[in-house]
């Protein structure tokens, strides 16, 4: 059992290792399934990047399947670093060079409205890929209150597991 204190040392030193941001996803590492994640094809899985679970995306034919969660940008926020690892098994891309495995956000307004450009990825994978991290830092766009982070197959199919996802605000 952890300490109060040893608790609250891990939450400062993630709190300062994030540039003062916390990522808001809950359960970006999937150790409690799927919990806080909207499912549109996605399952828990044991095969993980790190820890005991992770979500895995299978479809046989092309098609849009994969998880995502909405998170609120808190104010006075500029940018949003997306960090994730995804791994393929037997991707095939659909027609388009885009249809892979990926992880990426979309930017939101108060009606749900999409702001900026369509799915921003920070990675994307296709074939047989072990473990890879990726990370790109997006600008929030005018407008934007929210971030939908998305872990999907795109109009491909294959195998696709995603792990250890964080969104981090910075000023």
């Amino acid at each position: 059992m952890k300490s109060t204190a040893g608790i609250a040392i891990a939450a400062l030193l993630s709190l300062w290792s994030n540039g003062g941001s916390a990522s808001p996803l809950v359960n970006g590492d999937f150790e409690r399934g799927l919990e806080g994640w909207r499912i549109w094809g996605g399952v828990a899985t044991p095969i993980a990047h790190s820890g005991k679970g992770a979500c895995e995306i299978v479809a046989s034919s092309d098609t849009w399947a994969g998880i995502d969660q909405v998170v609120g940008i808190p104010s006075g926020m500029g940018r949003l670093t997306l960090t994730g690892w995804l791994m393929a098994d037997g991707i095939r891309q659909g027609p388009e060079e885009w249809n892979k495995g990926r992880l990426g956000v979309d930017f939101l307004d108060d009606r749900d409205s999409m702001v900026g450009t369509w799915q921003m990825v920070a990675i994307q994978v296709r074939g047989k890929v072990a473990w890879s991290r990726g990370e790109r830092t997006y600008e929030i766009p005018p407008g934007a209150t929210r971030a939908k982070i998305i872990c999907a197959l795109a109009n491909a199919h294959g195998t696709l597991r995603c792990d250890d996802i964080e969104a981090n605000f910075t000023p």
